[in-house]
């Protein structure tokens, strides 16, 4: 089988009427997508233990990594802080943003980079050609 798989990926938020406006204004992010081994690089158990003295486990994601190793590039995201207006690009401007809102897609975009959703690069698969003899 060969499945056809691109570098990168990129994703525009539905929030906030973002979808309704002209594409030429919507803000949108672009990013690699992560190879196998990164997946479970940026994800970590963390145990902790509980006041009845029973474990309680989940997994954490180091989100902030997910959006560095992602090379991720923004478009017509611009943060008005005290006054002051900032165009935000990259993945590491975003990061560095002190808006809640910011925060917001940082969760989001680490969410979208980390969903596991193969089914349309393997829709697009073919049958490997047969061996030559």
């Amino acid at each position: 089988m060969i499945i056809t798989v691109g570098k990168r990926a990129s994703w525009t938020p539905d929030i906030n009427g973002n979808l309704e406006l002209p594409e030429s204004e919507q803000v949108s992010f672009s990013y690699d997508k992560p190879l196998a081994y990164k997946r479970s690089e940026w994800k970590k158990i963390v145990a902790t233990r509980k006041k009845d003295g029973s474990l309680e486990t989940y997994v954490d994601t180091d989100r902030a990594r997910v959006i560095r190793d992602s090379d991720v590039k923004i478009v017509n995201l611009v943060i008005d802080e005290d006054g002051k207006r900032r165009q935000i690009s990259t993945g590491e401007e975003l990061l560095g943003a002190r808006s809640a809102v910011c925060s917001f897609f940082v969760d989001a975009l680490a969410a979208e980079i980390l969903r596991e959703d193969y089914k349309a690069e393997l829709k697009n698969s073919e049958p490997a050609s047969e061996p030559s003899s």
